[in-house]
């Protein structure tokens, strides 16, 4: 295992392998992986690099299947329901490192693509449909590689609404799912591959 995380293996297709990624980035994604899957009876430590055999098709499959029980799960629709009573810290444990100064982990980047093609596989309707669900500020600060207090003044400029009436003057707490997961999206997409900074205010 310690050779494995400091040495990887060029001939290796599993990403958690590759030469391409850091002993930083390699350590990251072992912790993604406890903090996933830990609580599951089946859970074997030693398994976390073979995990990444199949990835990302393991992965997809897994959330593929969360997705397709989703409905049966609501208690509202999905437009007044939070994306982590369904997806649980999907979002925050994909973000593996702080993205300030670093690349993107693979994790993250997987999750993404995921998010992107579940809005884009569910267009907006009259009835709300498992794109609608609600991300919280720390969820959409993740997606948008941004701050909290960027995202509060994406709320307050407007870009971002709530799905919820919020009293005046009162600051959004920062886990409570608020913002609809393909708003999120289609904003993100829409700066394509910029930076980071892109979502800083004119003031």
């Amino acid at each position: 295992m310690a050779r494995t995380l400091f040495n990887g293996d060029a001939s290796s297709v599993n990403p958690f392998l590759s030469t391409n990624i850091s002993v930083t980035e390699r350590f990251a994604a072992l912790v993604c992986y406890q903090r996933r899957y830990s609580q599951h009876e089946n859970y074997v430590d030693s398994g976390s690099i073979e995990y990444f055999d199949d990835w990302p098709a393991n992965f997809y499959q897994e959330l593929d299947d969360v997705t397709a029980g989703a409905e049966s799960r609501l208690i509202d629709l999905f437009n007044r329901t939070s994306f982590s009573s369904i997806f649980g810290n999907l979002i925050l444990d994909s973000q593996c490192l702080l993205p300030e100064g670093r690349r993107p982990h693979f994790i993250y980047l997987t999750m993404m693509d995921y998010l992107h093609e579940l809005v884009s596989a569910n267009p907006k309707s009259k009835k709300p449909n498992v794109a609608d669900m609600l991300v919280s500020v720390a969820e959409t600060s993740v997606i948008l590689s941004a701050t909290h207090e960027q995202v509060y003044r994406l709320y307050q400029e407007g870009i971002l609404t709530s799905g919820f009436r919020q009293k005046l003057r009162s600051r959004i707490e920062p886990h409570i799912g608020v913002f609809y997961l393909r708003q999120v999206i289609e904003f993100k997409a829409s700066f394509g591959g910029n930076p980071h900074g892109v979502y800083l205010s004119a003031w």
